[in-house]
Formats: structure tokens, C-alpha cells, sequence
């Protein structure tokens, strides 16, 4: 069996569709992209990745509550060896308090020390 007909556009139905999300996005309320740090701990570099001459950039999304304390980490990207140090480092961070409750993407770089 097989379906001959024509396919219907709805071009008025897209054009409600792309004007209900552009009021929605008009009516959201405008949010810092990112919350400022007031204290920074730098992590350690774990002597295993130091050892094999691993470095790079761990990127961390962190839950930051209203007072600007962290409460939860998860790695977004990094290399495994160096997760650990720098989740560690990023749950020792305060930022500057907030009405709310944010998650804010950070990233911790691991130079490969000389």
C-alpha cells in the first residue's frame, strides 16, 4: 500500500510557533550569565598525572547556592586523572551571594609544572 497524497504545510501554525517562543524568551527575566568568585582554591596537582606529564583543562558545572557556596560538582570534560583534583578544588570556591540558586560552568587548567 502506498500514500500518493500531498503533504500539507501549516505555515501559519510555524510562524505561531516562532512568535509564542520569541514572547517566551522576551519574558524571561534577565540573569547574569555568570556569578563572580570571591574565594578561588587551586587544586592539586595529583602526583600520578604529574609523573606521566599529563596537563589540561578540566571543566567543572558547579550547583552554587544563594549564600555562594558550592554544593555539588560534576565533571563535564577533563581528562580522568585530573577530575578528582579539580572537583575537590571548585567544592572549596565561594561566590558572590545570588537571590538564587545557580549552576555555573568553571574551568580548572593543569599546567604541566617544570
Amino acid at each position: 500500500m502506498s500514500f500518493c497524497g500531498r503533504q500539507k504545510f501549516y505555515a501559519p501554525s510555524y510562524a505561531r510557533l516562532a512568535a509564542a517562543s520569541l514572547l517566551l524568551l522576551l519574558s524571561l527575566p534577565v540573569m547574569a550569565l555568570e556569578r563572580k568568585t570571591q574565594v578561588r582554591v587551586m587544586p592539586e596537582y595529583p602526583e600520578i598525572a604529574r609523573r606521566m606529564g599529563i596537563s589540561g583543562t578540566v571543566r567543572i558545572e558547579a550547583t552554587v547556592a544563594p549564600n555562594g557556596t558550592v554544593e555539588k560538582v560534576m565533571a563535564q570534560s577533563g581528562h580522568g586523572l585530573l577530575t578528582g583534583a579539580a572537583k575537590a578544588a571548585v567544592m572549596q570556591w565561594r561566590f558572590v551571594p545570588s537571590d538564587n540558586e545557580t549552576k555555573e560552568t568553571v574551568q580548572v587548567d593543569f599546567s604541566h609544572p617544570e
